[in-house]
Formats: C-alpha cells, sequence, structure tokens
C-alpha cells in the first residue's frame, strides 16, 4: 500500500507516461485504489498500458478499477493475471464496460480465466471452464478490441445461453470488430442463444460492419434438446440462424450445426429446422455445412440436398456455393 501511495503521486501529476508495469509486488487494493484515483484526477493523463498482475488484488480492488474506467480513457491495456478478483470482480469489471460509452479504449485484458493481451488475433479458451463472470469480463473487452479475429470457446457448458447473449451484444455494438471465426461447440447454448446470434449477425449484416465467417455450434441445444432427447423440441433458434444466413450479403460461409438432436418425427418436429435449413440454402452464400449426427432422417436430407442443388442466387441463375455438405 505505500508503494501504491507514491507510485499515485507521479501518476497524478505526469503528462508522458505510456506503460506502468508493476507486476510481482504487493500493491493489494489499497494500492491499486490510490494509482487508479490518481490516474483518474490527472485529467491530461495518457497512461495505456497497466500492469498489476500478481499484486494481492482481490474483487475489492476489482470494484475500485471499474469505477475508475469510465473517466480513463487513454487506458488500452489491463493485465490482472495471477490476482484473486473471483467471479465477483470480473462481473463488476465486465458489467461497467458493457455498459460504458463510446470513448472507452480497453480492448485488452488479461485475469486468470483469461489473456486477451496486446496484439492477440487468436483465443483459444477451449475446456478452460469459462463461466458466465469471464465471459462478461471478455466480452467487455471484445466491445472495444479491433485485433481478435479468432475466438474458440469449445467444451465450456457454463457459457450457455446467457453468456452467448452478452458475447453477441458485445461484438454487435463494436463495428470495428474483426472477429471472423467463433468456436462456440459443446457450450450448451439454446435457442434463445441461437436466436441471439441471429441478431448479431444480422445488425452486422445490416450496419456494414463485421466479417463472421464461421460459427461452430455442434454439440449444443439448439433446438431445446439434448443428445438424449431430453427437453422442450423447438425449431425457432435454428429458424432464426438461417433465416438471417439465407440473405446473400452474409459474410459467413461456414456454420456447424452437428450434433444438435434437430430429429423427431417427421414432418412435425425436425421438419421445422430442415425446412428452414433448406429454405436458407437456397439462397445463403454458404460453402461449408455440417449437420451430421442430427438423425433427421432420409426426408429431411433429401430436402435439404435438394435445396443446396437449387440454390438460386439474386440474377436468377442457379449456382449451388456448398463445398461441404455433412449430414
Amino acid at each position: 500500500p505505500e508503494e501504491g501511495v507514491v507510485i499515485s503521486g507521479f501518476v497524478r501529476s505526469s503528462q508522458q507516461l505510456r506503460r506502468l508495469g508493476l507486476k510481482n509486488n504487493s500493491l493489494g487494493d489499497e494500492g491499486i485504489d490510490a494509482i487508479f484515483s490518481a490516474a483518474s484526477e490527472n485529467t491530461l493523463a495518457t497512461v495505456e498500458a497497466l500492469d498489476f498482475g500478481f499484486n494481492g488484488v482481490t474483487s475489492t480492488g476489482a470494484s475500485c478499477i471499474a469505477d475508475r474506467l469510465e473517466t480513463l480513457r487513454s487506458i488500452t491495456s489491463l493485465d490482472l493475471g495471477g490476482n484473486d478478483i473471483g467471479d465477483s470482480g470480473m462481473t463488476v469489471i465486465g458489467d461497467t464496460l458493457l455498459k460504458h460509452s463510446g470513448h472507452c479504449q480497453l480492448q485488452f485484458l488479461t485475469c486468470d480465466a483469461f489473456a486477451l493481451g496486446e496484439g492477440v488475433t487468436e483465443l483459444n479458451l477451449v475446456s478452460t471452464g469459462v463461466n458466465l463472470p469471464a465471459m462478461m469480463m471478455l466480452s467487455g473487452a471484445l466491445k472495444f478490441n479491433r485485433t481478435l479475429k479468432v475466438l474458440k470457446l469449445g467444451n465450456n457448458p457454463a457459457v450457455s445461453d446467457e453468456g452467448c447473449e452478452v458475447l453477441t451484444v458485445a461484438l454487435t455494438a463494436n463495428q470495428s470488430s474483426v472477429v471472423s471465426s467463433m468456436d462456440l461447440s459443446g457450450c450448451a447454448i439454446g435457442f434463445v442463444g441461437a436466436e441471439a446470434l441471429a441478431r448479431m449477425l444480422g445488425s452486422m449484416e445490416s450496419g456494414g460492419y463485421g466479417c463472421v465467417e464461421h460459427l461452430g455450434l455442434s454439440n449444443n441445444l439448439l433446438c431445446g434438446v439434448n443428445q438424449h432427447g431430453r427437453g422442450t423440441f423447438t425449431p425457432k433458434g435454428v429458424k432464426a440462424l438461417m433465416k438471417t444466413l439465407s440473405a446473400e450479403s452474409s459474410s459467413c460461409t461456414s456454420l456447424d450445426i452437428s450434433y444438435n438432436h434437430l430429429s423427431g418425427d417427421w414432418p412435425h418436429k425436425h421438419g421445422g429446422a430442415a425446412q428452414a435449413i433448406a429454405a436458407a440454402l437456397r439462397t445463403a452464400p454458404l460453402k461449408h455445412l455440417w449437420l451430421a449426427h442430427n438423425a433427421i432422417g432420409d426426408d429431411g436430407i433429401e430436402l435439404i440436398a435438394n435445396a443446396a442443388r437449387e440454390r438460386v442466387r439474386g440474377d436468377g441463375v442457379a449456382e449451388s456455393s456448398l463445398v461441404t455438405l455433412a449430414v
């Protein structure tokens, strides 16, 4: 804490400080609060990168940081790795960033759950136990990030619909996002999450921004039913997603919705999902579509295969764009 007070005096008056690296010290919550308070009081502050890794910061310190983020518009990078900020700390920082005005520049953020460091273009968080608080903090940074291209979140069932919705809200708000590939397989995403993804892609399409080319949604609950047939079946999530992807202006060319239990008694159950997929294929610019292990039956396969052959461009010319169709 004493070191924090000394450093805060320098931060309060400096007009040239760009980077402040204080990893592996013992600043604690009080020291962090003192430094952030000083930075927020310096109207001429130009500090861009702060590294407070391994400093004994808890959720209390995270709350202090969150309280100052609105005024610290020059900060682009913040490292809190090796600190025990917990779920509540990730939640409060994430929530603040998600509600933050467009003046925020914090696009690189590191904590024990993930490391979205400066210049990172690919983030692999497959099977790392990402939960909703981590998704909130990550999404808060992705709302402003302009470098990440590949996001891999597969096999993190705690993400669920709620985490998916938070992610889509952040990416929808970021008109400078360059995320082109998203793997959300095995994340327990249901029709609510599918609808959220559809809204995000639709907003990006109509707004003329965004470039999501690959969307991986295998082994989820897109129709409300798991692989054991438990749940209440509804095709509306798949319908919303395919309707959005059916636009010729859609940037998405690769979709994996295998292992999503699209099956049922044709045509009353899976018919809704299969028909939506078939309808989309007649206009969608999809090149790769994975539908394996959905038991859609011969009728469903025939319907989808025929639609792929019948794809018609806007000028009326028949042209199938599919390179891969796995059923």
